[in-house]
């Protein structure tokens, strides 16, 4: 009788260390394969945004991000094939057009493959399509990486001192845009 209490006894500790061990494990992969986002990244509240320089679509001019400092800037990571990003454009491009006279400015960081030609094709005639008035600057990856954006739509809204003040992941409303661009503008 001793000998199946004690055989009981060991399989139970056996399978609390396997246990613990498989939990371990997992947990081991689980922050192995996973980045860490959000606000500690190098868009946190209060850092200086990365500077970047892409060329604006459909031109030759350039947009550089350290000249727009003294103006609140709004940054709109996108793609053609996000539907939630293509519904954002005409709300960001009617605050563009009500704001732009008070300094604000909005600039979409496309993230579709510019060695796509049919691709670039359907980007200008959304663009046209929509009369968007605030520029669009075509980025693979490299603004993406400075960043850290992974997931689109994100928005990252930069203040005159060319410090962050805020980021979102995801669709917002133009009620919501409106609300934080106001504050955006008032900033000093």
């Amino acid at each position: 009788m001793t000998n199946g209490a004690g055989a009981t006894k060991r399989n139970w500790k056996s399978m609390a260390v396997g246990g613990a061990l498989l939990a371990l494990a997992a947990t081991f992969l689980y922050l192995s394969f996973t980045e860490e986002k959000g606000p500690r990244g190098l868009h946190a509240p209060g850092s200086v945004a990365p500077n970047f320089d892409l060329r604006i679509f459909g031109g030759r001019d350039r947009f550089v991000l350290e000249k727009m400092r003294g103006k609140p800037v709004v940054l709109n990571f996108w793609a053609l094939y996000c539907p939630p990003c293509r519904r954002e454009m005409p709300d960001l491009d009617a605050l563009y057009r009500e704001f732009k006279d008070r300094g604000l400015q909005i600039i979409g960081v496309n993230t579709d493959d510019p060695r796509d030609r049919t691709r670039l094709a359907r980007m200008k005639a959304f663009i046209e399509e929509r009369k968007l008035s605030f520029p669009i600057v075509v980025d693979y990856f490299h603004a993406m990486r400075l960043y850290r954006v992974d997931r689109i739509p994100y928005t990252i809204l930069i203040d005159r001192q060319g410090r962050v003040v805020v980021d979102f992941e995801g669709p917002r409303s133009r009620r919501f845009f409106r609300k934080h661009f106001e504050k955006l503008i008032g900033s000093n």
